[in-house]
């Protein structure tokens, strides 16, 4: 029988992403670390169980892949699927191979909204965005200049990460007539592209929605 850990006071923050509290100490039990930056740990693990009821997560080490330790107890948990014949995480796994897994890129974008200091509630968001996205459409955020994150290979979002002001400047696939979200000023940009700024926490959900809605019209899926 496979060694499974018991997580518990786990949080279901998105399909597939809860937030939960384990040490850097435990994080680096489970294999070796990507990054070692910023507060918040980042794992990935193939096929965890989660008990709502319990709010408990149970993941096996040897499905876990340790994307980032940092140095506080928080934690967040990305599902990344079962694949057919997979018994353990690749050493070299580096980037997203199908729906449902996070890659390196997603890692090191999280990592920044981390070192650029961003206000909490926006971490949070930025895992919950790439959570829900990584549910549906495979790919991995690239960096760019002046702290622009693409999404790759279909480019339905950019997220420019601004500490000055504490926001995301969000760039998105589709006119501004396309999208319906009350609490978001969406402008036309560049192409068939549209902008809005994302600051506050009441915006999280408008802003998912249209991120969502964009990847549908640019992917049509």
């Amino acid at each position: 029988m496979a060694l499974e850990l018991v997580i518990g006071a786990a949080k279901s923050v998105a399909t597939g992403l809860w937030s939960a509290n384990l040490t850097p100490a435990d994080v680096r039990r489970l294999g070796e670390a990507r990054l070692a930056i910023g507060r918040r740990s980042i794992i990935g693990v193939l096929g965890p169980t989660y008990e709502s009821a319990m709010h408990r997560l149970l993941i096996q080490p040897a499905k876990t892949t340790v994307f980032n330790v940092g140095d506080t107890d928080e934690l967040f948990v990305i599902d990344l699927g079962e694949a057919k014949g997979t018994t353990q995480v690749p050493a070299s796994f580096i980037g997203v191979q199908s729906v449902g897994a996070m890659s390196n890129g997603d890692a090191l974008f999280l990592s920044a909204c981390e070192r650029e200091q961003l206000p909490s509630h926006l971490i949070e968001a930025a895992h919950k965005i790439i959570g829900s996205i990584r549910a549906k459409y495979a790919g991995q955020m690239k960096e760019g200049k002046a702290r622009k994150w693409v999404n790759y290979p279909d480019n339905f979002l950019a997220l420019v990460i601004q500490p000055r002001d504490g926001s995301f400047a969000v760039h998105v696939w589709g006119r501004p007539d396309k999208f319906h979200a009350q609490s978001l000023d969406i402008k036309r940009d560049r192409s068939r592209y549209s902008r809005f700024k994302l600051s506050s926490q009441s915006q999280v959900d408008d802003a998912l929605r249209v991120i969502l809605e964009s990847a549908r019209l640019c992917t049509g899926r």
